[in-house]
């Protein structure tokens, strides 16, 4: 699969609310800036705020379909707080949902 990705800089927040429009080029070792990946047909795949390359704030990954598979926060790289993820039908994925500290879920 191929993977293409677009940062935003500064402004990565605020295009993970859905709040900036314009986009510049970047790599994913750059401090403070958004990696998007998309599937070859274009939908987004993956939308997480990276911090000196490792992925720190809000996060989501999407099916090929466009319905949400996850979404949560990042801390250090790892997951952190509440997480919810979907099955492929939209429901939600209970054995993977739930509250996650340094990556590991602690509870549901």
């Amino acid at each position: 699969m191929r993977l293409i990705w677009i940062s935003t800089g500064l402004l990565g927040l605020a295009l993970l609310l859905g709040g900036a429009s314009g986009f510049s080029w970047g790599t994913a070792e750059a401090a403070d800036e958004v990696q998007t990946t998309y599937y070859p047909s274009g939908q987004i795949q993956s939308r997480s705020t990276r911090v000196e390359g490792a992925r720190e704030g809000p996060a989501g990954e999407w099916y090929a379909s466009g319905q949400e598979r996850c979404a949560g926060e990042y801390r250090n790289g790892l997951r952190e707080g509440a997480w919810v993820f979907f099955n492929a039908d939209g429901s939600i994925d209970q054995p993977r949902t739930g509250n996650y500290s340094q990556g590991k879920r602690v509870s549901p």
